[in-house]
């Protein structure tokens, strides 16, 4: 698990499981998550940087690409899973990113 504090971290790919940011600043990094532990992100800047899923959160995402495009109403459907996510995030503090209900 990685752990980073009050860090400028630049120009690489960051695993996401279980890693531990505070306080940093990532500039021009592709973020990694695979479906593992979750990350723990507190107050962190994201500068030209990008999330790339793997693992099982890559199949996450597929399933709910499949929804939209194959499945009658998926598309309702997935936007029903974010307008969740959306109410979700704004019940956990703000400062983490532990929302596991």
């Amino acid at each position: 698990m990685a752990s980073y504090r009050n860090e400028n971290i630049k120009d690489r790919v960051i695993l996401l499981d279980g890693a531990d940011l505070e306080d940093c600043q990532v500039e021009n990094c592709e973020l990694l998550y695979e479906g593992g532990a979750l990350p723990r992100m507190v107050r962190c800047t994201f500068d030209n940087s990008s999330f790339r899923f793997g693992g099982s959160a890559e199949r996450t995402v597929f399933f709910l690409v499949n929804l939209i495009a194959n499945g009658q109403g998926g598309e309702v459907v997935v936007e029903q899973i974010f307008k969740d996510i959306r109410r979700m995030a704004a019940s956990v503090k703000k400062e983490s990113t532990r929302g596991e209900p």
